[in-house]
């Protein structure tokens, strides 16, 4: 049902900037091994990556792994969240409920992180992670009150989101793969909310709660771009003429 990837609407969003920096990593190694100048999303897929291979080789299991287990390595849990314990509506961000959840969520990443690059890259895009993971958290444990929740999918949801309000509101930045990102982004959202709403292990409300924040960040990314424009614009016709 997801459309393949189409190689040369990535390849219009790996070229360099105008400031000199690819849009994208060059390799596929590129997206394992964080550099100085593409470091943001090789991060996050490590982090996450690194947090499910330390506790399966804890022998805690690879497949799936017990409640029990998830609760002590940080997972989202309302009557858990006092004190210290509010650390968990981020924690829970990189905790998975086994591999499968983990392979899910890391194509949701890899592809929104890929298409974000032109307008969050490094740590703007770890910040718009953590901010879309933090509101999917908050909406999760409001909407339950004794229901544990982990995975990436609030924050993913919110990068989609981004994406989504950047490409209707036709960021140019993103003018090139518009169509692409419309589509496979409109399609990964809907079927999700769709499985989400049938499956009640699966916690939709943390899904809502990162789009609309995510909503509400490429929002205000596209009017921060905007303003910065204006302001360029203004700062060259105000230069003086050559003597």
């Amino acid at each position: 049902m997801i459309p393949s990837l189409d190689q040369t609407k990535i390849a219009s969003v790996t070229e360099p900037t105008e400031h000199g920096r690819p849009h994208s990593p060059p390799a596929m190694r590129g997206l394992f091994l964080p550099t100085r100048a593409l470091y943001g999303l090789p991060i996050l897929i490590d982090i996450n990556i690194a947090v499910f291979l330390v506790m399966a080789f804890s022998g805690l299991g690879v497949i799936s792994f017990d409640p029990d287990d998830l609760l002590a390595w940080g997972a989202n849990y309302r009557p858990a969240t006092h004190g210290f314990g509010i650390f968990r509506l981020i924690a829970s961000q990189f905790v998975h409920g086994g591999l499968i959840h983990l392979a899910n969520n890391l194509y949701g990443l890899l592809f929104a992180g890929l298409f974000l690059t032109p307008v969050a890259i490094n740590g703007r895009l770890i910040v718009c992670y953590l901010l879309c993971g933090l509101g999917g958290s908050i909406a999760s444990v409001m909407a339950h009150p004794a229901t544990m929740s982990v995975g990436a999918s609030g924050a993913i949801f919110g990068l989609f989101g981004i994406l989504l309000t950047l490409v209707l509101f036709g960021d140019a930045r993103l003018a090139t793969a518009r169509k692409f990102i419309f589509l496979n982004a409109g399609i990964f959202i809907g079927l999700n909310l769709l499985i989400g709403a049938a499956t009640p292990a699966i916690d939709n409300a943390a899904h809502l709660g990162g789009l609309l924040t995510g909503a509400l960040i490429g929002l205000g990314l596209f009017v921060l771009n905007r303003f910065n424009h204006q302001k360029s614009r203004v700062s060259r016709h105000e230069l003086p003429a050559d003597q």
